[in-house]
């Protein structure tokens, strides 16, 4: 028997084989290391070993523990992605404790964002089903905090942290990440005017569209463009609450190369969300003195020839 591959099913198993060719009869040991760090709970994995048996030239292997913490958080981090101010919006976390003495949540707040509100839901025993107690769990207690975005919370992309107070000696704070990003009724998508390897001087153009996730009829009666050298045209509508328009950028022969950052605000009727955010991104690039092409040369040897310029090839 000829072993030519062992292989976990992810990075936290590692395998080796104490040896890879066997005679008839003959046994060998397969060794595994499992990294527990991270996976708290009952955790089932899967070893391949890959020989030239004829009949089976792929065998699994399967093992299972019970990774002891005395607490743990699911999710480690909390995301509202893309979500819709026009209603409640919530997600949950449990904080499960195996320890000695009984966890207590002393107290809940988030912090660096204020759209976000937490509160304990439910605090009891954590059950264990067969699996988890044939593996040697530990039961102990649950804890489940909710967390909530209220419809009308400003529109835009936030972070902050809940952070949770324990009379855990070892842990008594928790910290767990939060990021939330709330739209309106009216989506723009793109989600930002993005001009790739735009030249100072020469005119550049994007076109987007704004939607209403309801459908409500509405128009683009403006464009707030401050100091953005920007230009607009409205484009025809196909449907009910859809609006088409494109920009035009022309940045001025002096920009320099780099990033280009700015921001302009599209005005609407729409009674909810009159006005809409939208950044503006460039990527300048200045042409190369070599780039430049050259100007027509007079023969003053030979008036009567014809005058021929060279061309020298541009680098898009």
């Amino acid at each position: 028997l000829k072993i030519s591959r062992v292989k976990g099913q992810c990075g936290c198993t590692n395998v080796r084989v104490e040896k890879d060719e066997l005679a008839p009869g003959e046994i060998t040991k397969l060794l595994g290391v499992f990294n527990s760090k991270g996976r708290p709970g009952l955790q089932t994995k899967t070893i391949t070993v890959t020989s030239n048996d004829p009949r089976q030239s792929n065998a699994t292997l399967t093992f299972k523990t019970y990774v002891f913490q005395e607490i743990s958080v699911k999710p480690r981090s909390i995301g509202f992605y893309r979500v819709s101010n026009e209603a409640l919006t919530t997600r949950t976390l449990q904080v499960d404790s195996t320890a000695e003495i009984p966890l207590e949540i002393k107290d809940i707040k988030v912090t660096g964002t204020e759209i976000v509100t937490a509160r304990v839901q439910s605090h009891g025993p954590l059950a264990l089903d067969e699996n988890a107690k044939a593996a040697g769990g530990k039961e102990g207690t649950r804890t489940v905090i909710e967390l909530s975005i209220q419809p009308g919370a400003p529109i835009g992309r936030q972070r902050g942290k809940l952070e949770i107070t324990t009379n855990h000696p070892k842990k008594p704070l928790l910290e767990v990440p939060i990021s939330a990003d709330v739209t309106g009724d009216l989506s723009v998508s793109p989600r930002l005017l993005f001009y790739n390897r735009a030249k100072p001087g020469e005119p550049a153009t994007r076109g987007l569209v704004v939607s209403s996730a309801s459908g409500t009829p509405f128009k683009i009666t403006g464009v707030e463009a401050g100091d953005v050298p920007v230009t607009w045209k409205y484009g025809e509508s196909d449907k009910p609450g859809v609006q088409r328009i494109t920009f035009t950028l022309t940045l001025p022969e002096d920009q320099k190369q780099g990033g280009y950052n700015a921001q302009i605000t599209l005005k609407t009727d729409h009674p909810r969300q009159p006005l809409i955010e939208l950044p503006v991104r460039a990527s300048v690039r200045r042409p190369k003195p070599d780039q430049t092409p050259k100007q027509p040369v007079e023969d003053e040897a030979a008036p009567d020839k014809p005058q021929v310029s060279e061309v020298v090839p541009t680098n898009p």
